[in-house]
Protein backbone atom coordinates (compact mmCIF):
# COMPACT_ATOMS: atom_id res chain seq x y z
CA UNK A 1 0.00 0.00 0.00
CA UNK A 2 3.10 2.13 0.85
CA UNK A 3 4.27 1.96 -2.35
CA UNK A 4 1.05 2.50 -4.34
CA UNK A 5 0.87 5.92 -2.37
CA UNK A 6 4.52 7.28 -3.38
CA UNK A 7 3.72 6.03 -7.29
CA UNK A 8 0.74 8.21 -7.14
CA UNK A 9 2.67 11.14 -5.12
CA UNK A 10 4.93 10.83 -7.69
CA UNK A 11 2.99 10.91 -10.50
CA UNK A 12 0.83 13.99 -9.05
CA UNK A 13 4.21 15.83 -8.28
CA UNK A 14 5.19 14.95 -11.88
CA UNK A 15 2.03 16.33 -13.33
CA UNK A 16 2.33 19.61 -11.44
CA UNK A 17 6.16 20.37 -12.23
CA UNK A 18 5.18 19.82 -15.67
CA UNK A 19 1.78 22.17 -15.62
CA UNK A 20 3.75 24.74 -13.90
CA UNK A 21 6.91 24.65 -15.81
CA UNK A 22 4.99 24.50 -19.12
CA UNK A 23 2.36 27.99 -17.88
CA UNK A 24 5.55 30.08 -17.45
CA UNK A 25 7.13 29.01 -20.55
CA UNK A 26 4.46 29.52 -22.49
CA UNK A 27 4.03 32.79 -21.02
CA UNK A 28 7.23 33.77 -22.49
CA UNK A 29 6.69 31.94 -25.72
CA UNK A 30 3.39 34.05 -26.06
CA UNK A 31 5.54 37.29 -25.32
CA UNK A 32 7.87 36.70 -27.99
CA UNK A 33 5.26 35.68 -30.76
CA UNK A 34 3.19 38.55 -29.75
CA UNK A 35 5.42 40.73 -29.90
CA UNK A 36 6.65 39.29 -33.20
CA UNK A 37 2.83 39.35 -34.96
CA UNK A 38 3.49 43.60 -35.71
CA UNK A 39 6.92 42.86 -37.37
CA UNK A 40 5.60 39.98 -39.16
CA UNK A 41 1.69 41.12 -40.52
CA UNK A 42 4.21 43.73 -42.59
CA UNK A 43 6.72 41.51 -44.14
CA UNK A 44 5.83 39.58 -47.33
CA UNK A 45 6.79 35.97 -48.48
CA UNK A 46 9.89 34.30 -47.77
CA UNK A 47 10.82 37.27 -45.20
CA UNK A 48 7.56 36.96 -43.78
CA UNK A 49 8.25 33.07 -43.11
CA UNK A 50 11.60 33.14 -42.04
CA UNK A 51 10.58 35.96 -39.28
CA UNK A 52 7.64 33.22 -38.07
CA UNK A 53 10.48 30.97 -37.93
CA UNK A 54 12.82 32.82 -35.75
CA UNK A 55 9.94 33.97 -33.35
CA UNK A 56 9.17 30.72 -32.74
CA UNK A 57 12.82 29.63 -32.63
CA UNK A 58 13.64 31.74 -29.97
CA UNK A 59 9.80 31.68 -27.72
CA UNK A 60 10.76 27.58 -27.69
CA UNK A 61 14.77 27.94 -26.74
CA UNK A 62 14.37 27.97 -22.69
CA UNK A 63 13.36 24.67 -23.13
CA UNK A 64 15.61 23.61 -25.47
CA UNK A 65 18.45 25.38 -23.18
CA UNK A 66 17.00 23.22 -20.09
CA UNK A 67 17.69 20.35 -22.32
CA UNK A 68 21.18 20.81 -23.17
CA UNK A 69 22.25 21.73 -20.36
CA UNK A 70 20.60 18.18 -18.93
CA UNK A 71 22.35 16.68 -21.61
CA UNK A 72 25.59 18.20 -20.76
CA UNK A 73 25.51 16.56 -17.36
CA UNK A 74 24.24 13.22 -18.58
CA UNK A 75 27.60 11.42 -18.57
CA UNK A 76 28.82 12.49 -14.77
CA UNK A 77 28.60 10.25 -11.72
CA UNK A 78 25.29 11.56 -10.08
CA UNK A 79 24.33 11.12 -5.96
CA UNK A 80 20.62 10.76 -6.89
CA UNK A 81 19.67 9.51 -10.28
CA UNK A 82 16.02 9.21 -9.57
CA UNK A 83 16.41 13.07 -9.48
CA UNK A 84 18.00 13.53 -12.23
CA UNK A 85 15.84 10.72 -14.47
CA UNK A 86 12.87 13.36 -13.09
CA UNK A 87 14.31 16.26 -13.80
CA UNK A 88 15.25 14.89 -17.43
CA UNK A 89 11.59 14.00 -18.09
CA UNK A 90 10.60 17.20 -16.66
CA UNK A 91 12.73 19.35 -19.11
CA UNK A 92 11.71 17.16 -21.90
CA UNK A 93 8.15 16.94 -21.62
CA UNK A 94 8.30 21.23 -21.27
CA UNK A 95 10.52 21.75 -23.88
CA UNK A 96 8.03 19.99 -26.21
CA UNK A 97 5.09 21.73 -24.97
CA UNK A 98 6.65 25.08 -25.48
CA UNK A 99 7.65 24.21 -29.15
CA UNK A 100 4.22 23.07 -30.07
CA UNK A 101 2.99 25.96 -27.87
CA UNK A 102 5.28 28.45 -29.85
CA UNK A 103 3.67 27.28 -33.23
CA UNK A 104 -0.25 26.80 -31.88
CA UNK A 105 0.48 30.62 -30.98
CA UNK A 106 1.84 31.66 -33.94
CA UNK A 107 -0.60 30.21 -36.03
CA UNK A 108 -3.92 31.22 -33.92
CA UNK A 109 -3.63 34.44 -32.48
CA UNK A 110 -6.57 34.42 -29.61
CA UNK A 111 -5.10 30.71 -28.56
CA UNK A 112 -2.83 33.25 -26.40
CA UNK A 113 -6.09 34.97 -24.79
CA UNK A 114 -7.20 31.51 -23.68
CA UNK A 115 -4.06 31.85 -20.83
CA UNK A 116 -1.94 34.39 -21.38
CA UNK A 117 -3.77 37.27 -22.38
CA UNK A 118 -2.28 38.61 -18.76
CA UNK A 119 1.36 38.66 -20.50
CA UNK A 120 2.73 41.76 -21.83
CA UNK A 121 4.36 42.18 -25.51
CA UNK A 122 6.40 45.23 -27.15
Amino acid sequence: MAARKNAVAYMVGFLIVILGQSYVALAFAAMIIESARPMTGRATGLVKWFLWALAVFVASEPGAIAVKSIASHHNEPDANPLATSITSQTALLTSSVNFFGSIVFAMFPSAVSWGWGWVPHL
